[in-house]
């Protein structure tokens, strides 16, 4: 029985009337991605014009630079959230235990 659901499934699949399963369409993928990686990476190493040592040191400089600017975008975004809360809590005083403001 199991044969023949097979041999039907697949018949269908060639037929185009049945999508064949995702983990084919998946390992595919992955197998793809990973040579293109490696690819990328040899490609990347041949190519790069500064030795290992420069690499290092302009990859820290650009890492400590995107933290830099991460950590001020963080504290805008509190700032900002700060001032939101509490111009609603002006704006909507507390009603008491499960009041809501209607109108």
């Amino acid at each position: 029985m199991n044969r023949y659901m097979e041999g039907v499934r697949d018949a269908l699949s060639r037929a185009g009337l049945v999508q064949s399963s995702t983990s084919t369409w998946l390992s595919g993928f992955a197998v793809g991605a990973g040579f293109g990686l490696i690819a990328g990476a040899a490609v990347a190493i041949l190519v790069t014009p500064t030795n290992g040592r420069e690499m290092r040191q302009e990859l820290g400089w650009r890492a400590k630079k995107l933290a830099e600017r991460t950590q001020g975008a963080i504290a805008d975004v509190t700032q900002t959230v700060k001032e939101k809360v509490a111009n609603a809590e002006r704006e909507l005083p507390y009603q008491g235990r499960n009041e809501v403001p209607v109108g």
